[in-house]
């Protein structure tokens, strides 16, 4: 079973618990306490969260251990490398282990409190400003890609996004660039 929330804050998150009861604790929890997360969808079993990561993809997740269908850990095995952070939520202290193993940001015991998610959310945020300034080189790399091309002069550079056409003249290739410009 799965429900859907609206979604319009500034960090996503989805809930995999197959307790209706500590559903909706921690649904409480972060409604009343963390206006900066909107919570997206609750996932009841293995199968419907695997599904439903895989068509929408949330800043964070708060991943129950023991499911009717499976482990929590199958969750992230099924989906490989995953974009989002991991807060384990469980009242089973023997998977702290495989949590490291998977680089779960927290593992938080149930039943949750206030506190340890505003400690474990704050870790979450700081992570976020750490490889925000990434995602932004990445971004700006892959907007100012340039061609270094030989010339009679030298080398030239010329933006690929005003590369129009090629044409070619025998050993020589003209480019027809934005504006009616040719190299």
């Amino acid at each position: 079973m799965c429900l859907y929330l609206k979604a319009q804050a500034l960090y996503t998150a989805v809930i995999v618990e197959d307790d209706p009861l500590s559903a909706e604790a921690l649904k409480d929890v972060l409604k009343s306490g963390f206006p900066e997360i909107e919570l997206t969808a609750i996932y009841s079993n293995v199968s419907d969260a695997i599904h439903g990561l895989r068509l929408s993809v949330p800043n964070l997740i708060f991943l129950d251990m023991e499911l009717d269908d499976g482990k929590g850990f199958d969750v992230l095995r099924e989906l490989g490398e995953i974009s989002f952070e991991v807060i384990i939520t469980t009242i089973h202290q023997t998977y702290m282990l495989e949590a490291i193993k998977h680089s779960a940001l927290d593992y938080i015991m149930k039943p949750v409190e206030r506190e340890e998610l505003l400690e474990a959310f704050n870790r979450f945020k700081k992570k976020r400003e750490l490889i925000k300034p990434k995602e932004e080189q990445r971004k700006e790399s892959v907007r100012s890609k340039k061609l270094v091309l030989p010339n009679q002069e030298g080398l030239i550079l010329v933006e690929i996004s005003d590369i129009l056409r090629l044409e070619s003249d025998g050993p020589y290739t003209t480019l027809h660039l934005k504006g009616n410009r040719k190299q």
